[in-house]
């Protein structure tokens, strides 16, 4: 941030060297697919049932995101599917 920035300024969009574009609801959903698959690995490794389990305010925490990501997926896979009918 330059001296008169105030932190409130609109990004530009993302760039390749940002990392990933998605370009297409597919793409989207793939990655969603994966922060679930993360979000289920951390419930096996800290969630209720494991050895040493994390705070409930944590578990809670990643049940609510593990909710989200598996709608989120859903979305993208529905939009692509009807982007792939329409095309």
């Amino acid at each position: 941030m330059n001296a008169s920035s105030t932190g409130n300024e609109r990004r530009s969009p993302k760039t390749e060297d940002d990392g990933p574009l998605f370009v297409s609801y597919a793409d989207m959903a793939a990655e969603a697919d994966k922060y679930v698959h993360e979000l289920e690995t951390w419930m096996e490794d800290h969630g209720p049932g494991s050895k040493r389990p994390w705070p409930e305010q944590n578990i809670a925490n990643k049940r609510r995101r593990l909710a989200w990501a598996e709608k989120i997926a859903e979305l993208c896979r529905r939009a692509a599917q009807r982007q792939g009918e329409a095309a």
